[in-house]
């Protein structure tokens, strides 16, 4: 009987070794990486799916409101059914900035700059959709585990925070990679407009108009304009004021 009981205690240790040990092989789930387990490429991935499903959300919304003329008369109740507003509010907050928020610290570790300037750009849109739907919405108390209802931030301030974001990217673009984006810009100008918000030169003079805040005296801020020429137009504007004929160049 004695040794039935040593052998019984000395089974339940082992089972109990074998399950720690078992649990310590448990603890890393291979399907559920960490950011800085997970391979950045398939991070961003997944962090493009997450735009494409707020956008496509965002965007359905918007397109019910300009074909219900179309569909069983101009009432919007006449032609879709009650729903929310919650998928996308998922999309924004639970998948895409939260996506963000952990992989842009790995990808600048990584230094891979174009994951970094794209994920801020694609938040950056998200942020000022959000707003433009909503009004005022979560950003300083967003993504907090330990705040489960963050408080509402003004849109303005939600508006600069996304324009910050955009001068995050443009800033560190050099030489080489500006000129592609400004030879791009010209090429869809043709056909598209575009509003430009940056601070780089080279970007600045592909534009038709700039506009400018300024402050003159402290705490009163003003804003200016100044519509740019080419030089071509310049030559013709110039002979027009001095009532000659511009040379052939």
């Amino acid at each position: 009987m004695k040794l039935i009981k040593i052998l019984s205690i000395f089974l339940m240790l082992m089972m109990v070794a074998a399950c720690d040990k078992l649990d310590d092989k448990l603890l890393d789930n291979p399907n559920w990486p960490t950011p800085e387990t997970a391979d950045i490429n398939l991070y961003f991935n997944e962090v493009q799916l997450d735009f494409k499903n707020f956008y496509g959300g965002m965007s359905n919304f918007g397109e019910q409101l300009t074909r219900m003329e179309h569909m069983y008369g101009p009432l919007f109740a006449n032609a879709y059914s009650g729903g929310s507003f919650n998928d996308v509010w998922y999309q924004a907050y639970a998948a895409m900035f939260k996506n963000v928020n952990a992989m842009i610290p790995v990808a600048e570790k990584a230094n891979l700059t174009t994951h970094v300037g794209a994920a801020k750009v694609l938040k950056a849109y998200a942020l000022m959709v959000l707003v433009d739907n909503f009004g005022d919405v979560p950003l300083t108390e967003a993504n907090n585990i330990e705040i489960t209802n963050p408080k509402l931030d003004p849109g303005a301030d939600v508006y600069k925070a996304a324009i910050a974001l955009l001068d995050e990217v443009d800033a560190p673009l050099d030489e080489a990679n500006v000129l592609r984006y400004v030879d791009l810009i010209k090429t869809f100008s043709e056909k598209s407009q575009f509003l430009l918000i940056s601070h780089n030169k080279r970007t600045m003079e592909v534009a038709n108009t700039l506009y400018g805040v300024t402050m003159e005296e402290l705490g009163v801020s003003k804003v200016l304009s100044a519509r740019l020429m080419k030089a071509k137009d310049s030559k013709e504007k110039l002979a027009e004021i001095k009532n000659i004929t511009p040379a052939t160049a």
